[in-house]
């Protein structure tokens, strides 16, 4: 289980923020940066869907990108060229926006770089992108399809994977990170981070289930506020506004990347078995061996 350090209400924002959906850190500004894809649509809307926040919750900057997306759903970040992806599920493209001049988001003198269909490489409902510094690539989390693409930013697609082969559904979220190059995914079952490596093989389930998630969208990997080393920072849209016009739920959760207690191991049991012994030759007798619950890791059986 991850040490939850925090929880942010961005729902208390001066400006608030119901249905946070993408995050990104933005290492020039030690910052993070949170979309909202459905402010707009509440009665609260005060003209902002971006919220550029310190590590501890400290509200820096607020804009929006409604010249590009009334829907921003995912965000990742390019800091070679300052620049921002977003992912609209509505619209379903990738927008691929500067900060010009003044060097923020959300602001007047930004510019549309380009915009991609998603439909294009297959995808049709791109929930969140992670950006891949090394190769300079897009992962794009697929929802409806449970599929997580790799493009290049003209829309190439490089590969793609399943995320139903190691047990993840709807995928709302997905970082990468640069330190051990894998991706973090967030969806169904929503109290569960899922490691795997961008070819898709599953590194390690991480229990969320401390902050209570109800709607995990969002996710990204910044350093720890409380200066422990490297967080997973994750935004929870709660109760969408489709059911209720008026909720006012978002929240930031903070869990450490450092101390994850990986839990008790597996247990191995092995059911009873019964034949009747004959008197000539050998009989085969099978025993059913079976684990308390599925682990990444290789298990063995010794027996005699």
């Amino acid at each position: 289980m991850a040490r939850l350090i925090q929880t942010i209400n961005t729902f208390e924002f001066p400006s608030p923020s119901p249905d946070p959906a993408g995050i990104v850190f933005l290492a020039g500004s030690n910052a993070l940066l949170i979309s909202d894809s459905e402010v707009n649509e509440t009665p609260i809307f005060e003209g902002n869907n971006l919220f550029e926040i310190g590590l501890n919750g400290n509200v820096i900057n607020t804009g929006n990108v409604l010249d590009f997306s009334t829907e921003p759903t995912g965000l990742t970040y390019d800091s070679g060229n300052n620049t921002l992806f977003i992912s609209d599920d509505a619209t379903r493209s990738i927008l691929q926006i500067s900060a010009g001049s003044d060097g923020t988001f959300g602001t007047s003198d930004d510019s549309l770089v380009n915009e991609l269909n998603s439909r294009d490489f297959g995808s049709t409902d791109p929930e969140d992108l992670a950006f891949r510094p090394s190769s300079g690539t897009l992962f794009v989390a697929d929802g409806l399809d449970n599929t997580v693409y790799e493009i290049s930013t003209s829309g190439t697609v490089i590969s793609s994977f399943s995320t139903s082969n190691f047990g993840l559904s709807d995928p709302e979220g997905i970082g990468f990170d640069n330190e051990s190059g894998n991706l973090f995914i967030v969806g169904e079952p929503t109290s569960t981070v899922f490691e795997v490596t961008t070819s898709g093989t599953l590194v390690q389930t991480i229990d969320i289930s401390d902050a209570n998630p109800v709607q995990p969208a969002g996710i990204g990997i910044a350093p720890s506020s409380d200066g422990s080393g490297r967080s997973i920072y994750i935004v929870d849209r709660g109760i969408d506004e489709s059911q209720d016009i008026n909720e006012n739920d978002g929240k930031l959760y903070e869990f450490s990347l450092e101390d994850i207690d990986p839990g008790a191991d597996p247990e191995i049991s092995i059911a009873d078995a019964s034949i009747v012994e004959g008197n000539n030759g050998n009989t085969d007798l099978e025993f059913t061996v079976s684990l308390s619950e599925a682990s990444t890791e290789t298990v063995t059986v010794d027996f005699s």
